[in-house]
Formats: structure tokens, C-alpha cells, sequence
């Protein structure tokens, strides 16, 4: 198809000295909640510590009965009462984590493995380093910008070649697909951007190309590094359409961060419903189009 007849279809301590007190671990842990008490003494401090000791007992007796499910559910409320930023941080940390492990299970199936030419646990070890890196995104991001995607896992393309991974790629029970073949795609090279060593690694707080839509890939790239950030690569907008694939029903994704021979972008559309992986001329314009963008990338 020609590039240019691309058609768009339709987140005061107190200073007296008191005599120690004999708590248990959870009361301690529940005392931190507790404020001192200042010259405006008000009952809502002492109301708070109290709750925070009563939770701290019953996370106790139920864990001496043995019903974790109960304790655990008393030590969140706990936190909640005592530290409610840093529970904030570890719920977001953890729903981080299960977006990590959609991804992986999404792409070490078997067809995964056959494409890399790999045994599947093998295959599977590549992406183990990278949970390591999840913390440390919670803690950085704390919370992703409305419409942006906290990250997503990009596969290099020696270890799966693109053309490879969009048979692949499903959209409402459709495949993806290319009509490039492997030698045009190879051309494809980083532009202006740098890409971490190892065979996969995480492209963080995506930015899908809605805030670039109807801007050439040459006027986009500009607007994207003035914010500090960078633009996609055609590895990492097949692994973006990969995990997140119902993006293109919003617009369609230019990835500025590959070019080949200067003015030559890759992008992704749909074509009959269908992830199809193309190219377009940098110059070029249309209105559901936008180019994507990344905040940063971390490796294994």
C-alpha cells in the first residue's frame, strides 16, 4: 500500500518523662500514628491513636488464630492510618507488578519462544531481570500522567524480528500483520535516540501520540525532546501495540525515535481492523495520526 493513500478508519513532642510502657510489636508499630500533644490539644489525636492500637491488636489475635487473611487486611488499615503515602506507593508498586506479569504471559507464550528460536524457559529468563526495575518506576512515577502508560516491555529485534511479532499482535479477534519484508524493516535504525544494552528491556511512561495528532513526525519530534522526552522506536511501538493493542482504535501511531534513510518513519494503523506495521514520509500529516513518545527507558 502506499504510504501516502493511508486512510484513518474509524491516569512539640512532648517533653515530660513518662514511664515506659510494656506494648507488643503491633501496638509499637500502631504508636507511630500517635501525635504529641501540643499547647491546642485537641481529642481527634488521641481518637486516631487509639485506632491505630485497637487495629494493631487485631491484626495480632488474628494472627495468633491463624486467620491471615484477616490479619493482613488489619495491617493495611494499620498502614493506612500510620504511613497513608507510603501505602499509596506500595499499592501502586504492586499494581505495577501485575501489569509486568500480564505483559510477560503475554509475550512467553509458545508462539513467543518459536519466533526467538528459543526453549520457553529459557526464553522466559530474559525478562526476569526486569522485575527488579518495578519498584523502582513506582517509587520515581508515584502516579503515570492521565492517558499515559506506565511502561511497556520492548523485545529487541535480534532476539524476534518485527515481522515476526505482528502475526502475533490480536485486536478483536483479528492478527496483526506487515507487507514489509525483513531487509526493509532492518533499515529501520534508532534515530537520535539512545536504547539500552540487553536483549529486552522497559520503555517508561508512554505517551500513545494523542498530543501530537495532525503533526508531521518531523514537527512532532520537536515538541517531544522540548519536553524532555523521547520519541518511540519501531521495536518499541510494535511492543506498545503488542500489550496494549486496543490504542489504535483512538489513533493511529507514528514511532519518529527509527528512521530509514532520513525520511522514512515507521507506523502502525489499521487496516480492515487489522495491527498493520508500515512506513510514511516524515513530512507527512494526517489527522488521526500522532507520534509516540516515552519518558524515559531503563534496562536489565
Amino acid at each position: 500500500m502506499n504510504p501516502e493513500k493511508l486512510q484513518p478508519s474509524p491516569r512539640e513532642s512532648e517533653t515530660a518523662e513518662t514511664k515506659p510502657e510494656e506494648i507488643t510489636a503491633f501496638e509499637a508499630f500502631g504508636k507511630r500514628g500517635q501525635r504529641p500533644p501540643g499547647d491546642k490539644e485537641k481529642k481527634e489525636p488521641q481518637i486516631e491513636a487509639e485506632k491505630t492500637i485497637s487495629l494493631a491488636r487485631e491484626a495480632e489475635e488474628a494472627f495468633s488464630r491463624n486467620d491471615f487473611d484477616a490479619a493482613l487486611e488489619k495491617l493495611r488499615e494499620l498502614q493506612r492510618a500510620t504511613s497513608p503515602e507510603g501505602v499509596v506507593e506500595g499499592e501502586y508498586h504492586e499494581k505495577l507488578l501485575k501489569e509486568f506479569e500480564r505483559q510477560v504471559e503475554t509475550i512467553t507464550g509458545k508462539e513467543y519462544a518459536e519466533a526467538a528460536g528459543m526453549k520457553p524457559d529459557e526464553y522466559r529468563k530474559i525478562f526476569e531481570p526486569l522485575k527488579e526495575r518495578i519498584r523502582e518506576i513506582a517509587g520515581r512515577e508515584k502516579e503515570m500522567k492521565e492517558g499515559h502508560i506506565p511502561f511497556v516491555i520492548v523485545i529487541k529485534s535480534d532476539v524476534i524480528a518485527p515481522e515476526k511479532e505482528m502475526p502475533l499482535i490480536e485486536l478483536d479477534g483479528k492478527k496483526g500483520y506487515t507487507t514489509l519484508d525483513a531487509d526493509t524493516i532492518k533499515g529501520f535504525k534508532p534515530f537520535e535516540v539512545k536504547i539500552p544494552n540487553g536483549k529486552a528491556y522497559l520503555a517508561i511512561d508512554i505517551e500513545t501520540g494523542k498530543t501530537s495528532l495532525g503533526k508531521t513526525p518531523d514537527e512532532a519530534i520537536k515538541k517531544i525532546k522540548s519536553e524532555d522526552r523521547s520519541p518511540l522506536t519501531l521495536e518499541e511501538g510494535v511492543a506498545l501495540v503488542t500489550h496494549h493493542p486496543e490504542i489504535l482504535k483512538d489513533n493511529y501511531v507514528w514511532m519518529p525515535g527509527s528512521r530509514r534513510g532520513g525520511d522514512e518513519v515507521a507506523g502502525l494503523w489499521l487496516d480492515e481492523g487489522k495491527p498493520k506495521l508500515y512506513w510514511v514520509w516524515a513530512a507527512h500529516s494526517r489527522a488521526k495520526w500522532g507520534s509516540a513518545s516515552c519518558g524515559s527507558r531503563v534496562g536489565p
